[in-house]
């Protein structure tokens, strides 16, 4: 058993090097670099991603809480459609085997929401208001501009501003490509082209560093999100890939923490806010004149369905994943 004096140690030595690596500044010393060995691995777990999500969706299982087993497939469902998000950590394999990332370190994410008595095409157009973005999912998105489109496609850029021990901000290039899977179903991916932390941004000395020789908080990104509606609303998900530099073996104890804590956290802001900007877009709550409720009655249903829809507690099944 570890004496609470080498706990102390332990955690004294991890914020020194958390100190050194993330407030150092980069015109001096460099605590990562971006290897094309890295960037290939990052790759490789995206296609075989998308190569079984693709499978999935073949066959019959579009959302996440679809391909799980049946008895907590419909827990999930039930508590999806009480208010509650899904939160799950994620992990690809290929042919049953760990896919190797040297000198990196993938979060892969995944999280649904429900948002009852929306429509598939209002989440959509919610979610394509491209130009009121910032405002629907402030303050980790800054910035959203569109830089050009072809077809169902989009290239954009984009300015997110993550705040935890430090904060940091980054300048990203997408593409995005929307299909159409079904009517009632929708699937957009998002894939970063460049990702440069900015330093000092808003500031006299703002400027990117240079790509792939920052402190390696977030090297790559992809994002899928699935749309589909039944159940008399939108069910939304989110599935998350992003790269960062890896831990040294001994502070993975006390640092891997705080790098589940932070996607994760991103996910369920992601998902709140974006019930919240539908509803203020106009979707309905289901009416309480089914429950066969009136007066006094009614008026308090109505208030706890509120509070249930917009205020839902965060699932999180992330207990049972090693």
């Amino acid at each position: 058993m570890q004496t609470g004096g080498w706990k102390m140690r332990r955690f004294a030595i991890a914020v020194a090097w958390s100190t050194v690596c993330l407030n150092t500044a980069p015109r001096n010393a460099r605590c990562a670099e971006l290897k094309p060995e890295t960037v290939a691995a990052f790759n490789l777990y995206v296609q075989v991603s998308e190569a079984q999500m693709d499978a999935d969706i073949r066959a019959g299982r579009f959302l996440l809480v679809d391909s799980l087993p049946e008895a907590q497939r419909q827990q999930a469902y039930a508590q999806l459609q009480h208010g509650d998000l899904y939160i799950k950590p994620q992990r690809t394999l290929q042919a049953g085997r760990a896919i190797r990332v040297p000198s990196g370190l993938i979060h892969h994410w995944a999280g649904a929401i429900f948002i009852r008595g929306a429509t598939l095409k209002q989440v959509n157009s919610v979610l394509k208001d491209f130009d009121n973005a910032p405002n629907i999912f402030k303050p980790e998105l800054q910035q959203f501009r569109v830089l050009g489109r072809d077809g169902e496609g989009l290239k954009a850029f984009i300015r997110v501003y993550y705040k935890s021990i430090i904060t940091v901000t980054y300048n990203v290039l997408l593409d995005l490509h929307e299909a159409q899977v079904e009517n009632n179903r929708i699937l957009t991916r998002c894939y970063s082209t460049r990702v440069a932390q900015v330093h000092d941004p808003a500031g006299r000395e703002e400027h990117e560093l240079p790509v792939g020789k920052d402190y390696g908080f977030m090297w790559r990104l992809y994002t899928c999100w699935h749309l589909e509606g039944k159940d008399g609303g939108v069910y939304v998900e989110i599935e998350a890939v992003s790269l960062s530099r890896g831990i040294p073996a001994v502070f993975a104890p006390l640092v891997k923490p705080l790098t589940e804590s932070i996607p994760r956290n991103i996910l369920t802001d992601l998902l709140t806010d974006t019930r919240m900007a539908v509803r203020s877009a106009g979707a309905e709550y289901p009416s309480v004149i089914d429950y066969g409720l009136s007066g006094q009655h009614k008026a308090s249903l109505s208030a706890i369905v509120t509070s249930v829809l917009e205020g839902g507690r965060v699932l999180d099944m992330s207990g049972g994943v090693e």
